[in-house]
Parts: structure tokens; sequence; C-alpha cells
């Protein structure tokens, strides 16, 4: 029986460890990695995953996941930064029913710990993509 299988990281994850192990052999002694490392390394967990990329990094994977929900603007295609929704409106048809609540449920919570419960019973017209969107970009 074989062990598990290794992850094939990009050659992008060979550059920043690279960077890491330079800041790493320069360091003072207890000196905390620069921001400039922290967000590089955020960016490539958010796309490989945490643990693989924590692992090949040789950084602390609690470190690094709640990095993750705080380490710059998402892009959008065209390469513009996408603003953050400060709220969401809805209109008072698309959140009513009944005070019991029957159909599916959605329900949402980020690292910071903030959670979002959406009620999908006769919301027709919710753009739940959109509005989980909105609620993962959003933060402290």
């Amino acid at each position: 029986m074989s062990g598990p299988k290794q992850r094939v990281l990009p050659a992008a994850v060979d550059g920043v460890r690279q960077r890491i192990e330079e800041w790493r052999n320069t360091r003072e002694k207890r000196t905390r990695m620069p921001e400039e490392l922290w967000g590089a390394a955020a960016s490539l967990a958010r796309a490989h995953g945490l643990w693989a990329v924590s692992r090949a990094l040789r950084v602390n994977y609690e470190c690094l996941k709640r990095r993750c929900g705080q380490v710059g603007a998402r892009r959008r295609g065209d390469g513009r930064v996408a603003r953050r929704a400060n709220f969401v409106e809805l209109a008072a048809t698309q959140v009513s029913g009944p005070t019991e609540p029957t159909g599916p449920v959605l329900e949402l919570s980020r690292v910071d710990g903030a959670k979002l419960t959406i009620r999908l019973a006769g919301c027709d017209a919710l753009d739940v993509s959109a509005l989980a969107g909105a609620f993962w970009e959003g933060g402290p």
C-alpha cells in the first residue's frame, strides 16, 4: 500500500519559498515575517489549498489560515480591484415568507465567526451566489 499522494504545486510556490528562506537566513532572531511574504503565501493558499502551501513554505497553518481572510483585495477578470459590498439590499418580497421556516436553508460562516443564514423557500429571484460572494468578501 502506498502513502498519500503528494500534491504538485506550481513554480510560483518555489519563488515564494525561496524569498521566505532568504528572509529566514538574514533576519534577526524573533522577528515577524514581513506582510509582503504573508500576502504572497496567502494568495497561494487561496489558489492551491492551505495545508499544501503551509507545508511547502514551512509556515504555521493557523497563521496562514487567519491571513487568508485578511490579505489583499480580490481582482476581477479584467484586472481591476473588486469593491467590497458594505451591505446587500433585498426587497421585502425576497425575504418575507411563512413565520415557520420551510424549504431549503443555506448557512454560511467565515473564519472571523460571522454567520449568514438564507432561507430559500419562495425566493425565486434571489442571486445566492452573488450574496454568498459579498458575504465572504466582507470582513472585519
